[in-house]
């Protein structure tokens, strides 16, 4: 029997649509303008030096190459300087600036302009959190389903005391909420990995849970101020920002 070979152009990869713009700049415009900085001005944030729209590129671009330290960040963003000033008039941040910024500023910048890219995404694009449909048995099920999980993230102890887990090494733990049909984060609680998870799942499990227990009681809404703030202490840490915005 006689083989059909497939031609060249079936075998080729699609390539992706050409565009000028890089991927970080088309992911900083689903996010509003001026948006970071309105909101650390309503926290009390100084963003004279270093803007927090800066602050939020910087650890964007540090997620999306998957960055190892600060000055892995630091080092791309000044080589690729005349890029970053392109997207909403970004700088370059320094070591000490960027490092001054992460333990310094609230977690809760990062907590509000989490819910408010949510809800802007919300309405330019329903679609994007809309309850997708579900096969098998699940779909038996007529009401949104969430799982549950924890993950534990390594830190550097040197930098990060408040994580600190052994006695050389320091790591955060994240609990999470996840909707099961957005298969996006619907709460989470960032603290340091001395807990067990069994002493943690209530927290993300939901309002009606933890009705019932009057300590340590959180919202998963825009309005709560404490989502992804740590539990064991109450100064921001240098892991604070960089793991809010990891978690969402």
């Amino acid at each position: 029997m006689k083989k059909h070979k497939r031609k060249a152009r079936d075998r080729a990869v699609p390539r992706p649509a050409k565009t000028a713009y890089t991927a970080l700049r088309q992911i900083v415009q689903w996010i509003p303008e001026g948006l970071p900085d309105r909101i650390a001005r309503e926290v009390g944030a100084d963003i004279r030096t270093f803007t927090c729209t800066s602050h939020v590129l910087a650890l964007l671009y540090g997620q999306i190459t998957r960055s190892g330290s600060l000055n892995e960040i630091c080092d791309a963003a000044r080589l690729h300087e005349p890029e970053l000033n392109r997207i909403r008039s970004a700088t370059a941040p320094k070591r000490n600036t960027f490092s001054n910024a992460n333990r310094r500023r609230d977690p809760e910048i990062a907590e509000k302009l989490y819910w408010a890219v949510f809800a802007h995404l919300r309405t330019i694009c329903p679609s994007f959190t809309q309850y997708a449909k579900h096969s098998g048995f699940i779909f038996r099920l007529k009401r949104d389903i969430f799982a549950i999980d924890s993950t534990t993230l390594k830190l550097s102890l040197d930098s990060i005391d408040w994580a600190r887990h052994r006695r050389k090494k320091a790591a955060a733990k994240t609990h999470m909420r996840l909707n099961v049909g957005t298969m996006l984060p619907a709460f989470a609680v960032v603290e340091d990995a001395a807990h067990h998870d069994s002493t943690r799942a209530d927290a993300p499990a939901g309002p009606s849970r933890r009705s019932s227990r009057n300590s340590s009681r959180r919202s998963s809404s825009p309005t709560s101020s404490a989502t992804t703030r740590r539990r064991s202490s109450g100064r921001s840490g240098p892991g604070c920002w960089r793991t809010c915005c990891c978690a969402s």
